[in-house]
């Protein structure tokens, strides 16, 4: 068997947080996430109450502010400047290559090879009916890949105005309704 922890000294929710200058729900969040070690104290005809070892919230607490900082952040030695000056440095090359890559992935995206009708349509300005035509009457090349996909290149080369007009529907005898 393992001996029993003393968690009587052991700091609550509400001490942490107040000692470290936090919200008890970020505490909660934190320990949730497993950024802290935390048993259930029992208490008796109540609930079990969280708590924190003291040494561990001790390493947590932040430190009184350094001396060589100025107000304006800039170091008042020239050791601390110049070791900034060097961590600057060094910084650099890695942001540069950052600046790359963000730079890489906005570039536009080339246009694709083939495009669906819909697309096609909003690239030409002529209704898919009359794309469907042209495709039919071997104007236009196209190929079916689950759906009708014309060729870029084909749309900026495709003549329109020699194609003849769509037939008019022929509608018949209406007949009478209720007979």
């Amino acid at each position: 068997m393992s001996p029993e922890l003393d968690l009587s000294k052991w700091l609550t929710e509400s001490q942490v947080a107040q000692q470290l200058g936090i919200s008890e729900r970020t505490l909660r969040r934190e320990v949730a996430a497993q950024k802290w070690q935390a048993r259930n104290r029992p208490r008796p005809g109540k609930k079990p109450e969280i708590v924190f070892d003291p040494e561990a919230v001790a390493l947590r607490k932040p430190g009184p502010p350094t001396t060589a900082v100025s107000i304006g952040g800039v170091p008042n030695d020239m050791d601390s400047m110049a070791e900034l000056t060097e961590s600057a440095v060094a910084v650099i090359p890695a942001l540069l290559d950052l600046i790359d890559q963000r730079a890489a992935a906005m570039q536009p995206k080339p246009e694709p090879l083939w495009n669906p009708l819909q697309r096609a349509s909003e690239i030409t300005g002529l209704s898919e009916g009359y794309l469907r035509r042209m495709i039919k009457a071997d104007r236009l090349p196209a190929v079916v890949d689950g759906q009708t996909k014309v060729r870029t290149a084909s749309l900026e080369t495709a003549d329109p105005t020699d194609l003849p007009p769509a037939p008019l529907r022929k509608r018949g005898k209406r007949k009478p309704k209720g007979r």
